[in-house]
């Protein structure tokens, strides 16, 4: 069985990663040091090797313990656009130098494919009418979007330079199980469970923010059709879902899967960096064959049935 390195394996989206790619690779997760949540992996850490280094630091003595790798799937870094306002610096390092080092170890080692998680937001905001292509130029509004095209012009530059062979991915905004509470999906099912009122932000124009939401096991699966169906050594792809929903869309969605009524207010907000519509089109992999396994509505359903059977992840 071939061997696979998952950075970020304890995240949100890295955990999603482990738990598919285990059909198939021997899983080595790589975890921040000092990391006290480890719950996403309790499920499967029987399955897989645990290596605890900071990828801000080299990881050249890890060689020989990754020598046999053949698949790397880097979902680590900072997924944070708050904290990229307030720390700016430690948002740039965690997912550019990180990223320099896992290539930098990438190009000793036999692989087949380096994956890099980049952002829906690296593409920049357009209008409601407007869809982003991966062959748009990236345009950042935000610290943390332009911290992960540095990633990904870094992987670009290590293919040309080394001929490691990379897929870009840029990840729209995401929902599902083991998810961090401070996230949008999870605010309002908080809200709705505690019959409290949800405020939902519109702009300037008074237009309701909206996004591509889709699954995170969704992300996993499209991953595996990347690497099936790329045949170029470095090309970028969206990662999103198929439906554009406004926020206040979304929320409504959920609610009805708890059978409650959805109280908001709107409010204006001028947000530095969180524009009104981010909205990366998914058609390039649907014309490679996507097709989701599930709609919103029932990826929704499902996601509000695992919360309800598992309530203790809405107060991690």
């Amino acid at each position: 069985m071939k061997q696979a390195l998952i950075t970020g394996a304890n995240g949100f989206l890295g955990h999603v990663l482990v738990e598919e790619f285990l059909k198939d690779y021997e899983i080595t997760a790589l975890v921040r040091p000092g990391t006290k949540n480890l719950s996403r992996l309790d499920h499967l850490k029987d399955r897989i090797k645990i290596i605890f280094h900071d990828i801000t630091k080299p990881l050249d003595h890890l060689l020989s313990e990754l020598k046999n790798i053949k698949l790397i799937l880097h979902a680590a870094g900072n997924p944070s656009s708050d904290e990229s306002l307030k720390d700016p610096v430690k948002v740039v390092h965690d997912n550019i130098i990180g990223t320099i080092n896992l290539l930098n170890i990438a190009r000793n080692l036999d692989i087949e494919r380096f994956f890099y998680y980049s952002a829906g937001e690296t593409l920049g905001p357009v209008s409601l009418e407007k869809e982003s292509a991966e062959t748009d130029p990236y345009n950042c509004v935000s610290i943390y979007s332009a911290s992960k095209v540095g990633g990904s012009e870094m992987c670009t530059a290590f293919h040309h330079t080394f001929g490691i062979p990379i897929s870009i991915t840029h990840v729209t905004n995401t929902f599902g199980q083991r998810s961090q509470v401070n996230r949008f999906p999870i605010m309002v099912i908080k809200k709705l469970l505690r019959n409290e009122e949800l405020k939902i932000h519109i702009g300037d124009d008074n237009l309701i923010s909206g996004r591509r939401w889709f699954h995170c096991e969704d992300v996993a699966l499209q991953t595996r059709l990347i690497l099936e169906k790329q045949k170029t050594g470095c090309e970028k792809w969206n990662s999103s879902g198929s439906t554009f929903l406004t926020n206040l869309e979304f929320a409504t969605l959920i609610a009805d899967s708890l059978n409650l009524k959805l109280k908001f207010d709107l409010i204006t907000t001028s947000k530095k960096g969180n524009e009104p519509f981010f909205i990366p089109s998914p058609s390039k992999l649907v014309s490679h064959g996507w097709i989701e396994p599930l709609n919103i509505s029932q990826r929704i359903k499902q996601t509000v049935e695992w919360y309800n059977q598992n309530p203790q992840w809405l107060s991690i």
